[in-house]
């Protein structure tokens, strides 16, 4: 009897750890109609959380000498096809990889039609913890990385670049966009700017949009904004409910583009919100709640209400206590907002504020000091996700004034590395953007992007 109950505990316990279950993903891949004669080609498919792939094709048409191969990353054949064949409409057997190669080869006689791939199923592990999958290496210049001039959307990274002469001097910008999906990594075309760029990206209304110089622009060549005389660089920008706040110089402005026609100047220079600020601080906009990190010159975080822009008010002020050496609040850092509250560093842990109030509601410590160079934590749901030097802490905040630990996803081993710069988490898949300093030594410049699967 007892015996029987432990074998109905492990085949469950088996089933929540190492379930899986069949994906079908649409990914057309189709070679030229009809092919060249006396040609080799070759299509790569790498699924970044297929364990395998059943290939689903609409059409395969060989001539006579003709094949499609089917091979796994090391070259083991995993399927082959054989000219002259003529099929329609049928699935390959399970191949037993995440990454396959797809080779065409072609003799010097006849050719026929191709072939054309519809998609494929994929079998996906069921998680019952964070698993890293992918290490991605960015080829992008550091400074853009290091400023924070990125932004993540749609499973998709955008990264602000400047364009240099050979002199050294810059002549316009870029935006380098790769975007991370179970069918693999594609690097997606340039947009380039047509002027220098030098500021962060945001998306507004399914455009990109960065600020420069005084200005905030659509890219590549679009609508742009002056927002005040003298220049000043746009160092922070955020968009939500047809409001724009950027943080340029030493001014906050907020810009209303509610309109048919989308962006509209709708305030008067003179109207728009402006609060002087010293460089170094920093902001955070969300849920029409403006969070003003003054850090240690003024020893306080102030909350404003932006439900509407016309009309500014003060909420509350974080008051920092600097008196406690273990839970400092670091200058510069952005804070984050979520779930009706303020998250930010304290030395070897994380204080919550109150929205409303701006009173401490939580803390909770971790082994690590937290916040030493990433930009921010990010929330998800009740899940806050918190930057070590080389961990991420998962923390549970369904209930801020009792925030729990819930684990840490071990992003690198690597000593060397040099901390995690910012994260963000989209449809279960937490991204890792960290630098590693022993990657400068071979040219590049260091920057990775860690993909991990979450439960």
């Amino acid at each position: 009897m007892n015996g029987a109950i432990i074998l109905v505990l492990l085949l469950l316990f088996g089933r929540s750890v190492f379930a899986s279950h069949r994906v079908w993903l649409e990914h057309v891949i189709e070679s030229q109609h009809p092919y060249d004669n006396s040609s080799r080609q070759v299509w790569k498919v790498n699924s970044l959380y297929a364990n395998k792939i059943t290939f689903v094709f609409e059409r395969l048409v060989l001539a006579k000498g003709d094949s499609l191969i089917l091979e796994n990353n090391t070259g083991e054949v995993l399927a082959q096809y054989n000219g002259p064949v003529d099929l329609s409409n049928f699935e390959t057997s399970e191949l037993n990889s995440g990454a396959i190669k797809m080779l065409l080869f072609s003799d010097a006689h006849n050719n026929q039609w191709g072939f054309k791939l519809k998609g494929f199923f994929y079998t996906r592990e069921q998680l019952s913890s964070p698993k890293v999958v992918y290490h991605h290496h960015l080829m992008m210049q550091n400074r853009a990385l290091l400023k924070g001039f990125t932004f993540f959307q749609d499973e998709t990274l955008h990264v602000m670049e400047r364009i240099y002469q050979d002199n050294g001097l810059p002549i316009s910008g870029k935006i380098t966009s790769v975007k991370f999906s179970d069918a693999g990594v594609e690097i997606l075309p340039n947009i380039y700017t047509g002027h220098v760029a030098d500021g962060p990206l945001a998306m507004i209304e399914g455009t990109i949009v960065g600020g420069f110089e005084g200005r905030i622009a659509q890219l590549p060549r679009g609508y742009s904004f002056e927002m005040y005389r003298p220049y000043a660089n746009v160092s922070q920008l955020f968009y939500q409910d047809n409001t724009v706040v950027a943080l340029a110089g030493t001014r906050i402005h907020a810009i209303d583009i509610k309109g048919e026609n989308g962006w509209q100047y709708t305030m008067e220079r003179d109207a728009l919100l402006a609060i002087t600020l010293d460089d170094s601080d920093r902001i955070a906009f969300k849920d029409q709640r403006l969070v003003v990190n003054q850090g240690w010159t003024s020893k306080k975080i102030e909350i404003y209400n932006l439900d509407d822009p016309y009309n500014l008010f003060y909420v509350a002020t974080i008051r920092i206590n600097l008196a406690e050496q273990e839970r400092l609040v670091f200058s510069g850092w952005v804070p984050t907002i979520g779930n009706g509250h303020v998250y930010l560093p304290n030395g070897h842990g994380i204080s919550v504020y109150s929205l409303q109030t701006g009173n401490e509601v939580g803390f909770l410590t971790l082994p690590e000091r937290v916040g030493v160079t990433a930009n921010s934590f990010f929330v998800d749901k009740d899940v806050l996700y918190v930057p070590g030097h080389f961990k991420v802490y998962r923390v549970d905040i369904s209930d801020p004034a009792d925030p729990k630990r819930i684990d840490e996803i071990e992003v690198t081993r690597d000593l060397r590395s040099q901390g995690i710069f910012s994260l963000w988490v989209e449809n279960k898949k937490l991204y890792v953007l960290r630098k590693n300093q022993d990657f400068e030594r071979n040219g590049e410049n260091g920057f990775i992007l860690t993909l991990v699967s979450l439960p």
